[in-house]
């Protein structure tokens, strides 16, 4: 399990855990490992937001289905992934609008 940092007194807090893409990826992963680490230091479900820009139905449900209490938010809901595990429609490669390349 990756190491995590957190402030002492976090269980106390209302966590925002920002992530771009809300698909159904490898990348989902290292959330579910974020999410499992602040519950296991005593932060309840109800008090995590994870914040995403664009997300598809498949990736809410994977998140939901396992963390009922986490409040997923977003933007934006795609039609569904493909299968490469990309937003269809989308909105092309995220980092290449974002940094303008």
């Amino acid at each position: 399990m990756p190491q995590v940092l957190l402030n002492r007194g976090v269980e106390e807090e209302k966590i925002i855990l920002p992530y771009v893409l809300l698909n159904r990826g490898v990348e989902e992963e290292k959330i579910f490992l974020l999410l499992i680490v602040l519950l296991n230091r005593g932060v309840e479900e109800e008090k995590i937001f994870l914040l995403s820009i664009i997300a598809a139905p498949e990736g809410i449900s994977r998140v939901c289905g396992r963390f009922p209490a986490v409040r997923v938010v977003t933007s934006e809901i795609d039609s569904c992934v493909d299968d490469k595990f990309a937003v269809v429609p989308g909105c092309g490669e995220f980092g290449d609008r974002y940094f303008c390349d």
